[in-house]
């Protein structure tokens, strides 16, 4: 994508598909400070049923974030290439780098491919990984912090559950102090989830923000349209794929669904795939925005009238709370053991109706599985109770 022409030897920096975020340590300050690597991966795009406009979306913002860099000077190289390591192969041998950079990777799989690439030796050079916590990372604690919290934990009277999202919520409220007053939690609870569980019979959701495809988008679209294997169609894109668009998502959500999204959190109605949900998890799971300016963000609009407590609260309880809680849980159990748990002893493979949802006439399920097949998405009451 870039001139490859170099006077010095620099480290390469690989940018997963999930860190495009310049404040992250996988990418460097300056243009001098090194080049950039993303690699295409056929291997990852054909290991499971994707839908289109997941691969959509991460492929447009992979493409647009390299655009940005290179406008900006950066010396940035998409490569296709069968696998993670194999990319990375190829571009440390075409730049003369010194060294690879990249951060803990979040997915189980790439961890093991890049720390076996390192042990082989496949690229011939070190390999640096940053924390994806904690300062410099994407989530707001590191995996130590999040590691030692995990082991200071006791199960509860008459419980067997050692971590609890309860008990972690409460420990990261305290931590950021947010939403708390004099040490104790604003409104006198931690959780207002109680309150949050307003039916929404007679209401409609403001409509979603949606994103115009622009020329990249529209060119990733056509790539992906008739890949086999895959899940959905691509027509109705309109996810955000930069951060300026990400930015736009959450004030938009902050102007116009946060006062609706605490009472009507838990709530579902047919033909409103989205409801007063903030639409934000792909920016933030793509990096394009931070967990800590959203909740600063959510915290100003309660500061100044335009987010009720229970609102701020419950947003606050999904990403300081749950999103964090879930990836200590991940880091602490390890990925192979939750990949084979099979706490419900299913043995059965899901009916027609989870790829076909129109033969079905469970209207919740068939509501629910409308929405991931044509959006690639689900709120978390959808992902939960149906």
């Amino acid at each position: 994508m870039a001139s490859r022409k170099r006077s010095v030897a620099r480290p390469a920096y690989f940018v997963a598909p999930w860190d495009l975020d310049r404040r992250l340590a996988c990418v460097p300050d300056d243009p001098s400070a090194g080049t950039v690597v993303k690699v295409a991966s056929h291997g990852k795009g054909r290991a499971l049923p994707w839908n289109r406009k997941k691969l959509v979306l991460v492929l447009s913002a992979m493409h647009h974030f390299a655009a940005e860099l290179e406008a900006d000077g950066f010396t940035v190289e998409i490569v296709d290439a069968p696998s993670y390591a194999e990319g990375i192969r190829r571009h440390v041998e075409a730049h003369a780098s010194t060294e690879v950079v990249a951060m803990l990777p979040r997915e189980h799989g790439m961890a093991k491919a890049l720390a076996a690439a390192d042990r082989e030796g496949m690229w011939g050079v070190p390999l640096t990984l940053h924390d994806d916590g904690g300062e410099g990372g994407h989530f707001l604690l590191s995996r130590a912090d999040a590691l030692a919290w995990a082991a200071e934990q006791k199960p509860a009277k008459n419980a067997t559950q050692v971590w609890r999202q309860d008990r972690f919520y409460a420990f990261m409220r305290k931590r950021t102090g947010w939403l708390m007053e004099e040490g104790k939690p604003a409104g006198g609870k931690y959780s207002f989830d109680a309150d949050n569980r307003k039916p929404a019979k007679g209401e409609r959701p403001p409509a979603a923000h949606r994103f115009e495809p622009d020329a990249i988008t529209r060119e990733v679209m056509e790539r992906v349209r008739d890949w086999p294997g895959l899940w959905g169609d691509v027509e109705g894109f309109a996810w955000p794929v930069t951060r300026a668009q990400a930015l736009e998502a959450l004030r938009h959500f902050l102007d116009a669904r946060a006062e609706g999204f605490g009472p009507y959190q838990d709530a579902m109605l047919e033909g409103e795939p989205f409801m007063w949900h903030a639409l934000l998890s792909t920016a933030m799971n793509l990096s394009l925005l931070h967990p800590r300016e959203v909740c600063e963000a959510a915290l100003e609009a309660h500061a100044e009238g335009r987010m009720p407590l229970g609102s701020c609260e419950g947003f606050l309880r999904q990403v300081m709370g749950w999103r964090e809680f879930m990836r200590l849980v991940y880091l602490a159990r390890g990925a192979e053991a939750m990949r084979s748990a099979n706490t419900l002893g299913a043995t059965r493979r899901l009916p027609i109706f989870y790829w076909e949802p129109e033969k079905t006439e469970m209207r919740c399920v068939r509501e629910a599985v409308t929405t991931v097949r044509d959006e690639g998405y689900a709120h978390h009451i959808q992902r939960l109770m149906v």
